[in-house]
């Protein structure tokens, strides 16, 4: 099912989970010196790893984890360099763990949604992300969208004093407003809730409150 090099790396993020500290500390190591040496296999496999269900959820949680450390900060100019066939796989692979039925794993991607976002925010590799999450909150899998209400929350708080379009600013705001005028699940209408805080606080909407029905 996978290559000697796939192989090495399933092994490796296995020891992770050791009861041995002295291994998992070893393995750590390697990991961190593997993803400065072969960013782009790392990722790539990574990549293939979160999708792969015959993997147990660990697995696939944890590389979810790697996916994050190769997007952050200190990896921008890998991330950058990286084809873009391989950019476009992974945001497809993260994107479709939003409605895994496993809230663990659901919530890994929306962080690594908001991670890769963020990290393409600096090069405008993802445009059409806050599009793709407003269309996926109508979505009627309410773990889907559960993941996507939470992803805007999270890119709200991670970049608050990004240059968000008024098209997307007004339609954040139509999603979050459709959504609290119908029933829903008291831990949707909270994170509905926090993305409209999250907006008002920093001034970039101005926000019609009549239009939100008062539930008593």
């Amino acid at each position: 099912m996978f290559t000697n090099e796939e192989n090495i790396l399933l092994e490796a993020i296995s020891k992770m989970f050791s009861i041995n500290n002295e291994e998992r500390q070893a393995s750590e190591k390697n990991l961190q010196i593997w993803l400065q040496e072969t960013y782009p296999q790392i990722l790539l496999t990574c990549n293939k790893f979160i999708v792969c269900e015959k993997l147990s959820i660990k697995i696939r949680e944890y590389s979810c984890f790697l996916i994050k450390m190769c997007t952050d900060i200190t990896h921008y100019q890998d991330w950058k360099n990286i084809n873009l066939e391989l950019k476009k796989s992974v945001q497809t692979n993260a994107l479709s763990l939003l409605g895994h039925q496993n809230s663990s794993l659901r919530n890994q991607a929306c962080i690594i949604v908001t991670s890769i976002f963020e990290a393409s925010v600096r090069d405008q590799g993802w445009p059409d992300l806050i599009k793709i999450l407003c269309n996926a909150s109508y979505n009627d899998n309410i773990e889907f969208k559960l993941s996507a209400i939470n992803t805007l929350g999270m890119i709200w708080e991670k970049l608050p004093k990004e240059p968000f379009s008024f098209e997307e600013l007004t339609l954040m705001e139509k999603v979050i407003i459709d959504l609290l005028n119908k029933p829903q699940t008291e831990e949707l209408i909270v994170k509905c809730l926090n993305i409209l805080f999250c907006i008002s606080k920093k001034n970039l909407l101005i926000l019609n409150i009549q239009k939100i029905p008062l539930r008593c």
